[in-house]
């Protein structure tokens, strides 16, 4: 067995704000690159990113630190978030519809045919 991998990621600052309160248990992210390669134990820095529009203004590094508890693929975000419940990936979305807009911000539907959809739970284990 491989030794623990640590990754950093960047969250909006609100995402941020939920994690840390427990709230927000899942990510949400295309089946790509480092986030392709998560396995359950890693560990993972989280930023805080704040956003003008779609470009970060600034950024905190290590604000929190998680653990990956289990990575489940999905083909779309719609079917991930109906699959984990959208109040675990969005706390603040009021319906499934509102949550479904969140990962829309930063990925294309031909991105999200691509590659497909991941749900990363995950445990604070550091705040």
């Amino acid at each position: 067995m491989s030794a623990m991998a640590k990754y950093e990621s960047g969250r909006e600052v609100s995402l941020l704000e939920d994690i840390r309160k427990g709230t927000k248990t899942v990510e949400i992210r295309l089946r790509r690159g480092k986030f392709a390669q998560y396995q359950p134990g890693d560990r993972v820095w989280l930023r805080a990113d704040t956003y003008e529009g779609d470009r970060i203004v600034s950024s905190e590094p290590r604000q929190v630190l998680v653990e990956v508890t289990r990575v489940e693929p999905f083909d779309s975000f719609r079917e991930l978030l109906a699959g984990v419940g959208y109040a675990q990936v969005v706390p603040r979305a009021r319906n499934a519809e509102e949550a479904l807009a969140q990962p829309y911000r930063f990925y294309s539907p031909e991105e999200e045919r691509q590659y497909g959809a991941l749900a990363i739970h995950f445990q604070v284990i550091q705040l």
